[in-house]
Parts: structure tokens; C-alpha cells; sequence
């Protein structure tokens, strides 16, 4: 990746509530070594680990394994930690957790912005909605998602939203 989409990402990264550093394994804990200090990651926490130019989740479990050399697997990786719920299967209520603000990104799409949670791999339970109503759903860049209307129309949806509704005015014309 080119150092400035890596600077891009990053910049992103922070303004949507992560903290991104280098993880420390410290016996049974994870820590976050960031510029702002150490930060102790607990199994709330959201964690991704870098992975080339994505982001890849993981779980408390992960940060245990350890190569066969006994050293463990993902120490020394960036990583980014957001605080928040990791348990993301009921959109209804990650999303009225945080208090949700409707957020119009331009003339035909609106989403709800929920300010703790960031669905970085997959989409909430309107995702399956959208492509039964035969819209294109596709992952973009660092969470983002881009969302492809019936009419051609394509819409950007940056990481850090929680996508609870959205709701098409030309349908409603």
C-alpha cells in the first residue's frame, strides 16, 4: 500500500474511535502500545489485526496463540482496539446502545450512526434485506461498504456506521 492511503486509513481509523498500535502479549493479556500509552484490551474491546492493506478481527482466543516456537502468534502486529460490544448479532440493539443519530450522505441514502460500534467484516441484519431486494452489497476499504442501487447509482458508506436503516427516497416517490 502506498504510504499516503496507509496515512488515509489511519487518519480514518482514529476519527471513527479507534486507537491503533502495536500489540503486546504480556502472559494471560493483550496490551495496546500506542503513542497516547499502553492500553489493557479486554474481551469487550472490537480488535482488528492489520493483515496488508485490510483489517481482520479477532478474538481474545487468538491473541493466545502461539507459534511453535512457544512465542505468541500476533505479538509485535498492529492492531486497532475500538471499545465497544463485540457480540454483533442483533442490529436492533448495537444500535440504539449508543444513541443513533440519522446522518443524510446525500440526496438518496440515509444510515444510523451509532458511535461505538463499527461493523468492519460484515454488515447487520439489513445487509441480507437490501440483497433480497436485489441491491449489490460489497466490502470496500477498511470497513467501508458500497452499496449499488437498481437504478446504478453507487454509494460509499464509510466504516464506523452502523448501518440499522437505510432508507431509498426514490422508492418513496
Amino acid at each position: 500500500m502506498l504510504p499516503i492511503t496507509e496515512h488515509i486509513h489511519g487518519t480514518a481509523s482514529v476519527a471513527a474511535g479507534w486507537q491503533i498500535g502495536i500489540l503486546v502479549i504480556d502472559g494471560d493479556s493483550a496490551l495496546l502500545d500506542s503513542d497516547s500509552g499502553e492500553m489493557v484490551i479486554d474481551e469487550s474491546d472490537i480488535v482488528e489485526v492489520r493483515n496488508g492493506q485490510y483489517w481482520e478481527q479477532v478474538s481474545g482466543d487468538d491473541f493466545l496463540k502461539k507459534t511453535a516456537e512457544g512465542w505468541p502468534l500476533l505479538a509485535g502486529m498492529t492492531v486497532r482496539v475500538r471499545h465497544g460490544n463485540a457480540d454483533m448479532n442483533d442490529c436492533e440493539e448495537e444500535c440504539g446502545q449508543a444513541g443513533e443519530a440519522a446522518v443524510k450522505l446525500d440526496e438518496k441514502v440515509y444510515v444510523a450512526v451509532n458511535d461505538a460500534l463499527e461493523i468492519p467484516h460484515r454488515l447487520t441484519c439489513i445487509e441480507s434485506d437490501l440483497r433480497h431486494q436485489g441491491y449489490i452489497i460489497e466490502r470496500g476499504v477498511a470497513g467501508s461498504v458500497i452499496i449499488k442501487l437498481n437504478n446504478g447509482e453507487v454509494h460509499y458508506v464509510p466504516a464506523g456506521m452502523c448501518i440499522k436503516q437505510i432508507i431509498f427516497s426514490y422508492q418513496r416517490e
